[in-house]
């Protein structure tokens, strides 16, 4: 989202009525101006946060891939209204699956992992912009007895990391080592993907729920939430 946010306030700042020009027309052959575009960037952004919320879990886990579907009635047309989102984490209502890249569906791993950086630069970037966010009902109607932003996110994270993690990473030095040849305050990796771990038993609490159902692939998991 920190991008799409960055891609319009630089738009805005610099468009000319030239630009035009190079902008497609709507599928009706109706020409498009700056605010069009603007919308468009909206969108993704909202649809992102969305999305999000329908394939992650309170611990901050979130699936590799996910399904996103607003059948058309024809084949014939490019585009049409829908809920992107309501069947996600399942592609459809027959509850499809897909994936790519070797990471699975519905598992928490090293596609999932970036989410934590993306969500940060929003916060970071976008402080005030990336509080405010809709989220809908499946039906397509907005929720308002949810909220749901960039920082209720990473804090999820950060809620999952005091409650799991095998050191306390906000101190100086809370996640040294102790054996011969250590840096010092040097932070142990290993340490804090115990938070998310995946390969080890019992299993880290709070990894999967029904957006994110299976568990994670090997260390992949804890060593991107690192």
């Amino acid at each position: 989202p920190a991008h799409y946010r960055t891609f319009k306030q630089f738009l805005t700042k610099v468009w000319d009525e030239r630009f035009d020009a190079y902008l497609p027309t709507t599928l009706a052959g109706k020409s498009t101006r700056l605010g069009d575009l603007s919308s468009a960037f909206d969108g993704a952004i909202l649809a992102g946060y969305n999305i999000l919320y329908y394939s992650s879990c309170e611990s901050g886990t979130v699936s590799n891939w996910v399904g996103v579907m607003a059948a058309c009635e024809s084949d014939e047309d490019l585009s049409c209204g829908g809920v992107p989102w309501q069947y996600t984490p399942f592609v459809g209502k027959d509850q499809g699956q897909c994936s790519t890249s070797g990471t699975r569906w519905g598992t928490f791993g090293a596609d999932a992992g970036r989410t934590f950086w993306r969500l940060a630069m929003d916060y970071v970037l976008h402080t005030e912009d990336s509080e405010h966010v809709d989220i809908y009902w499946r039906s397509g109607w907005v929720n308002g007895n949810i909220t749901f932003n960039a920082r209720l996110f990473l804090n999820r994270v950060v809620t999952q990391y005091r409650r799991y993690a095998e050191c306390d990473g906000s101190v100086v030095g809370g996640c040294d080592c102790h054996y011969p040849g250590c840096v010092e305050n040097a932070t142990q990796a290993i340490k804090l993907a115990a938070a998310f771990a995946v390969d080890r038993w019992p299993r880290t609490p709070g990894l999967t729920c029904d957006n994110v159902p299976h568990h994670g692939q090997a260390w992949w998991a804890g060593f991107m939430a690192y």
